[in-house]
């Protein structure tokens, strides 16, 4: 992957339960792995694709570097792109792009529910 084609940076978080002095449980974002390069891709086309744009949400492809880090994301994560601040859900765990390790994809929405 040419890190030209890399033109974001991103984080991923994970849900973190914090109580507060009440006792009372918030769940809260806590930063499990990045910042890293990445690539993203607007998804177009298809019925699917439509009807998420219909309903005020946008879907991307994301591209990786390989690394542990990358391995371990879930669908249960979200990424926060760290120069603007917007928030994307996991759609899909990583698929090894290149079938080496050294490039992965996932899937994420944006302007869905948080979490």
């Amino acid at each position: 992957m040419q890190a030209g084609r890399l033109n974001r940076r991103v984080r991923f978080e994970a849900r973190a339960d914090a109580a507060n002095v009440g006792g009372v449980v918030k769940a809260d974002w806590a930063t499990v792995f990045g910042p890293v390069s990445a690539r993203l891709r607007p998804l177009r086309g298809g019925e699917e694709m439509t009807a998420a744009r219909l309903g005020g949400r946008e879907v991307f492809e994301v591209y990786l570097r390989g690394c542990a880090g990358v391995r371990a994301l879930t669908s249960d994560m979200r990424m926060v792109d760290v120069r603007d601040g917007r928030t994307f859900n996991v759609l899909q765990p990583p698929m090894n792009v290149d079938e080496r390790g050294a490039e992965y994809m996932l899937t994420v929405e944006r302007g869905g529910v948080d979490g």
